[in-house]
């Protein structure tokens, strides 16, 4: 069995046999076989043997007369097809193959009879033969005929370029040359997938920071140390705003383009839908903006875009061999309506079944499983741009005007938040930190822990963890995922309380510190944000209010170094430059350091896109940003810096 995989170039359906030759008489031979057309029509040929083609119908001859094998009809159709509106009579780009037996008058012969027929060499050379099924009557079914094709005229329709001169000598225009084909354009058409761009999130620092003189841009003679200036986080809040605000249009159009190319076969619920995710994109970004507290969650929208750029590339690489659509459902003309198959160039001698220009340069995408599995790595991405969130950021009011299911209004950020005191003036004083194994960012998204920013709830299909990994959710193990968002729940209260509502009870899943990590052993560090910095006097250590870092690092038998350092702007010292190495990164392995930044004073952050007020977005000794050393610090200490260390509390066994 042969399958053919493009739905314009290479046919679709399924055939077996009609393999195509030239005899040493010029005559063409198809072999017996079985077609099932893509309508789903199985049909079994005899073998066929053709000597003589149809005479083209004379300019003008359109007073619907019944003509030797339908060639009104087929004329029309093929006209569409190929995108034109009538035969160029010196140069004609289809024939209609003839059986013996035609009238005399109406067909003429393949051979060469002399010098102003079809030459020999061309034929062999530059046809592609197909077989066209026009509808007949319901008991005898289509009606097929046989139809030589020029690659040229195949090549303008399909938008690809084609030899400008014509060979005056042929019938046909110029056969194709190795100069003349542009193999990376015919390949491109071909599998959709190569006009798709792999996108690469830009490294924060190089945008505006590292930049010495920024009339130059990025080039290695214009670079400086990233944190060389900064002394403020307003300088860390501008690098990542401008970042994401470049990238979010890069990958909005990214994403245009794959719904463009493969929405029909990406998700059933059609254009509008798709176009509406996109939306929620940048409703989401814009409300970040307008709400203008809580802005040192903004390392957590550019992780959200690193995971979704990703996510995109992952999903890219599976589509290789898809086609989204076929550009023959563009014929709209009622007498036009047909099925093709292509069955590939004619080759004296030969196979058609050849890996040839117009034929089979695509893998075949196949099986149900692989369209099941692309839709579930779409899907995904989709979800994770519907629930980014996090507590008391409440982005989902950008979802307001869509219809939200019931289950997407209690979720693990509805149980966050309840978690705090109104006695508090701290609404994340109460909020655990937690170190989750993971895997490293080189590997496959969804085999890493789902990250904190994206709530989690046990029964709604707008709940990531349902699409984060596609064998995960085959095999119906999503409880085993790992996360921030798993907590345990409440025996005293009711199953429909937000409290009883965790993906996961499994224990391996709630405490994974306390089972073997081995195979997960780097640690993604959530909850910590926005938590504020006590200073323990003039002992230079200091702790987290609310959650006692050090001493979870203790019980959990964690070497972590972690450290804090002051931005101020009264300080003219950048000293996060004397920490080399210093990034932020999704996760940390053991025997690293975790860098907390903070500011000593309230610090406001001006914004076009929200409204001016006399409020400090960002309040003193509050952590703003996190970064990562590739060492332990308390090894290799750098004393021209002013920093504190953890200061990990004895644990009291009473």
């Amino acid at each position: 069995m042969k399958e053919t995989i493009d739905t314009c170039f290479a046919g679709n359906g399924v055939v077996c046999g009609l393999d195509v030759h030239v005899n040493t008489d010029c005559s063409i031979e198809v072999t017996e076989g079985t077609v099932i057309l893509p309508d789903g029509t199985i049909l079994h040929t005899p073998q066929k043997k053709f000597r003589y083609y149809v005479k083209p119908l004379p300019a003008g001859n359109d007073n619907g007369e019944t003509t030797t094998n339908n060639s009104q009809a087929v004329s029309q159709f093929m006209l569409a097809y190929l995108k034109l509106d009538k035969l160029d009579p010196k140069h004609m780009e289809f024939l209609q193959l003839a059986a013996d037996g035609a009238a005399p008058d109406t067909v003429d012969s393949l051979k060469q009879q002399h010098p102003d027929d079809i030459p020999e060499r061309n034929l062999n050379r530059d046809k592609i033969i197909l077989l066209l099924a026009l509808p007949g009557n319901e008991e005898s079914g289509p009606d097929l005929y046989w139809i030589l094709v020029t690659r040229n005229a195949m090549a303008r329709a399909a938008g690809i370029e084609a030899p400008k001169e014509d060979d005056d000598q042929s019938l046909f225009s110029k056969a194709f040359s190795p100069d003349d084909i542009d193999i990376a354009a015919v390949d491109s058409f071909l599998r959709p997938v190569l006009q798709l761009p792999l996108l690469t999130i830009p490294r924060f620092g190089y945008r505006k920071l590292a930049i010495v003189n920024p009339a130059i841009g990025l080039k290695e003679s214009n670079l400086q140390p990233p944190f060389q200036t900064v002394t403020t986080y307003e300088q860390i809040f501008f690098e990542y705003k401008g970042i994401i605000d470049d990238y979010m249009q890069e990958f909005r159009d990214a994403l245009k383009l794959l719904h463009d190319l493969f929405g029909p076969l990406l998700s059933h619920k059609g254009a509008a839908t798709l176009e509406l995710y996109r939306k929620i994109l940048v409703l989401k970004l814009n409300a970040f903006y307008e709400e203008g507290l809580h802005l040192y969650y903004i390392q957590y929208v550019y992780d959200w875009l690193r995971d979704l750029t990703t996510a995109y590339n992952e999903l890219v690489l599976k589509l290789n061999g898809y086609r989204g659509k076929c550009t023959c459902t563009d014929l709209t003309a009622q007498d036009s309506k047909g099925l093709v198959v292509l069955l590939g160039p004619v080759l004296g001698g030969r196979t058609t079944y050849q890996p040839l220009i117009f034929r089979d340069l695509a893998i075949i995408a196949e099986r149900d499983a692989a369209i099941r599995e692309v839709r579930c790595m779409h899907w995904r991405m989709m979800v994770m741009i519907r629930t980014f969130d996090l507590p008391f950021l409440q982005l989902d009011k950008a979802l307001a005007y869509t219809n939200q299911a019931i289950e997407e209004k209690l979720d693990s950020t509805d149980y966050w938040e309840s978690l705090v005191n109104p006695d508090d003036n701290d609404e994340v004083k109460n909020l655990p930190i937690k170190l989750t194994p993971t895997r490293s960012s080189a590997g496959l998204l969804g085999k890493t822990a789902i990250p904190y920013y994206y709530p989690l709830d046990s029964n709604s299909i707008y709940s990531v963890h349902q699409f984060w990994d596609y064998e995960t959710t085959v095999l119906r193990r999503t409880d085993t995922l790992l996360s921030y968002n798993a907590y345990s729940g409440d025996e005293d209260k009711s199953s429909t309380d937000v409290v009883n509502d965790s993906y996961s009870t499994r224990p391996e899943v709630l405490m994974p510190l306390a089972f073997n990590f081995e195979p997960m052993h780097w640690l993604r560090v959530e909850g910590h944000m926005g938590k504020t910095i006590a200073l323990n006097g003039d002992s230079k250590t200091f702790y987290l209010v609310g959650f006692d870092l050090g001493k979870y690092l203790l019980e959990y038998n964690l070497c972590v170094d972690v450290i804090a350092v002051m931005i101020n702007s009264a300080t003219t010292l950048a000293q996060l430059q004397y920490l080399p190495g210093l990034e932020h990164r999704p996760a940390m392995q053991q025997g690293q350091t975790l860098v907390l930044i903070f500011t000593d004073n309230d610090e406001q952050i001006e914004l076009n896109e929200c409204s001016k007020t006399d409020r400090a977005e960002i309040k003193g000794y509050t952590v703003v940003a996190d970064f990562f050393l590739p060492y332990r610090f308390g090894c290799c200490p750098v004393t021209s810096i002013d920093y504190y260390t953890l200061n990990p509390q004895p644990i009291n066994r009473g």
